[in-house]
């Protein structure tokens, strides 16, 4: 099992670990951020729970070994993909969201710094708490039109980040786009907003 930030912040070179492959970037002006590669043992692992691999911005590539029971990296969409309820649990800069996928699971992409862009398919019907915290580069998001609920810390830290379009979107939980960059973030459909939903943003208007 596998905790969150687990490996914050960490430069060992290599690491055997859990039948997923992790492949970093060289990163000469973030010395911390010096991993190549991380790459399966066995098939022991069982749990990931949320972002294990955060503040890691040069995380380029994302793949689970075939045989794990647990986890795959369908599509080859550079994700670690939970196989039974098609929750993305990790993702990074080059992630494609497969439209098998139902979920973006708690901090999926936390300090993602590396993210510019993501389309999320119509079929993800939930994002979790902090998916994005802290995505400061996300410069563009295309969400699905059905998303209800936006929960707390989604978007925080996402200073880059232009205009958003929540048109069903009812809720809006604590620090949802706290320090969010966006400049409209339209929620027609809002009827309730829990104190410090819009916290510290440069939006120029809600509506």
């Amino acid at each position: 099992s596998c905790a969150r930030h687990e490996f914050r912040d960490f430069g060992m070179r290599k690491l055997l670990f859990f039948a997923v492959v992790l492949i970093f970037a060289s990163c000469s002006h973030i010395p911390y951020y010096q991993v190549a590669r991380i790459e399966r043992a066995d098939n022991t692992t069982k749990n990931i729970e949320g972002n294990i691999i955060s503040n890691c911005p040069v995380l380029i590539k994302l793949r689970v070994h075939p045989n794990n029971p647990k986890y795959d990296s369908r599509e080859d969409c550079n994700a670690i993909i939970d196989t039974v309820t098609s929750t993305l649990v990790l993702g990074c800069k080059h992630t494609h969201i497969p439209s098998s996928i139902q979920k973006i699971g708690n901090g999926a992409f936390e300090y993602c710094s590396g993210l510019v862009s993501i389309t999320i398919p119509t079929t993800i019907k939930e994002i979790g708490s902090s998916a994005f915290w802290h995505c400061s580069s996300l410069v563009s998001i295309t969400l699905p039109d059905n998303l209800i609920q936006i929960k707390d810390s989604t978007f925080t830290g996402c200073s880059a980040l232009k205009d958003i379009n929540l048109p069903k979107a009812t809720s809006v939980a604590a620090y949802a786009f706290n320090a969010c960059g966006a400049s409209h973030i339209s929620l027609p459909a809002l009827k309730s907003m829990t104190s410090g939903a819009f916290r510290g943003s440069r939006f120029v208007s809600v509506d």
